[in-house]
C-alpha cells in the first residue's frame, strides 16, 4: 500500500525493503489492537520476533529507514509516533452545535469517587504515554510521564495530592512503570524518599513494570549496562552486566499487567456503581442536547 509520499528518489536495496515490510507488519498488527508504536518499540518488536538483534547499529538503521521510508510513500505516517515531543493549541468549538456533542462526548465521572484508595501512574519514560494513558482513563486515573528523573516541582504537586487524600483517609499507591537498569531502579528510591520528605508518607510504591520476573515470563532482549553510570556497581552487584527497557514490553502486556495491578487494588463493584452513573447521566445529558438543538432548530421546546 502506498501512502502520503514527498520523495521519489529513495530507491531501497533488497536488504532495507525487506526491513521496510517488517516494520510495516509490526506497526500494522498493533493498530489493529488500536497501539500506534515508537520506533523504539518498533525496534523491540522485531527484535522479539527474531528478526534482528538488539544492538544500537540495528535501532540506528531502523529510525533511518524509517524516516526514509515514510518520507517515500512506503511506511503509514499515522503508525509510528514521537511521543517525545509536544504540540499545543487552545482548545475552541466551531459553532454551539459542536460544542454541545463536545460536551457529551467528554462527559465522564471520577470512576475512583467511591473508592477507599488513591492511586496515581507514573512513567519512566513519555513513549509509553499514549499506551499507558488507555488504561489511566479507563481508571479515570491521574498518568504522569517523566524522561527519567523526575523534577522535585513534580513530586511536590505529587506529594500535595497524596497528602489531601490521607486527609480523607485513603490509602495512597503509586503504580510505577520504568526501565529496569541502574538509573531505572535508582529512580525508585529517589521517588519515594522524596516523597517521604515532602511529607507524603506510607504511599504503597509498586513497581508494576518492568520486573525480572517479566524479564524473564516474555524473554526480554538484553543491553549492556552503562560503565558511565554512577549506580552501575551497585546494580551489577545484583542484577548481573544487563539491563532491560520497558520498551521491549508488547503494549498489549503491559496494559494488562497495570491494569491486574488496579484491579488487586480497588473495589471493583464500586468502580461498575459509577460506570452506571456515568452511563445514566449521559444520556440525561443526551436529552438536554437534543432538547436544546430541537427548541434551536425549530423555535419550540
Amino acid at each position: 500500500m502506498a501512502y502520503e509520499e514527498f520523495d521519489q528518489d529513495y530507491h531501497p536495496q533488497k536488504k532495507t525493503v525487506k526491513l521496510i515490510n517488517q516494520i510495516n507488519e509490526i506497526v500494522n498488527e498493533y493498530s489493529l489492537q488500536g497501539y500506534k508504536l515508537s520506533e523504539r518499540q518498533t525496534h523491540y518488536q522485531l527484535v522479539a520476533k527474531n528478526l534482528r538483534e538488539n544492538t544500537d547499529s540495528n535501532y540506528g538503521s531502523l529510525t533511518r529507514t524509517c524516516t526514509n521510508a515514510r518520507m517515500a510513500g512506503l511506511v503509514d505516517w499515522n503508525a509510528i509516533v514521537d511521543r517525545n515531543r509536544e504540540t499545543h493549541r487552545v482548545y475552541h468549538n466551531k459553532n454551539i452545535q459542536q460544542a454541545l456533542s463536545s460536551a457529551l462526548l467528554c462527559y465522564g465521572r471520577d470512576k475512583m469517587e467511591k473508592q477507599k484508595v488513591y492511586i496515581e501512574i507514573m512513567i519512566e519514560k513519555m513513549a509509553l504515554f499514549d499506551i499507558v494513558s488507555q488504561v489511566a482513563d479507563k481508571y479515570t486515573l491521574r498518568l504522569t510521564g517523566d524522561k527519567g528523573f523526575c523534577s522535585v516541582t513534580i513530586l511536590y504537586e505529587i506529594a500535595g495530592r497524596i497528602k489531601e487524600e490521607q486527609k480523607l483517609g485513603k490509602k495512597c499507591y503509586i503504580l510505577y512503570i520504568g526501565d529496569h537498569d541502574p538509573s531505572g531502579l535508582a529512580m525508585d528510591v529517589s521517588i519515594i524518599s522524596t516523597l517521604a520528605k515532602m511529607g507524603a508518607n506510607g504511599v504503597d510504591f509498586r513497581r508494576v513494570a518492568l520486573t525480572p520476573e517479566q524479564v524473564k515470563e516474555y524473554n526480554l532482549p538484553p543491553n549492556m549496562i552503562k560503565e558511565s553510570n554512577t549506580n552501575s556497581p551497585k546494580y551489577k552487584e545484583k542484577h548481573g552486566e544487563f539491563s532491560w527497557e520497558c520498551d521491549a514490553l508488547p503494549p498489549e502486556i503491559l496494559n494488562e499487567v497495570l491494569e491486574n495491578s488496579i484491579l488487586s487494588i480497588i473495589d471493583y463493584s464500586k468502580y461498575q456503581e459509577m460506570c452506571k452513573l456515568e452511563e445514566a447521566e449521559k444520556e440525561k445529558l443526551r436529552q438536554i442536547i437534543d432538547s436544546i438543538e430541537m427548541t434551536s432548530s425549530y423555535g419550540v421546546a
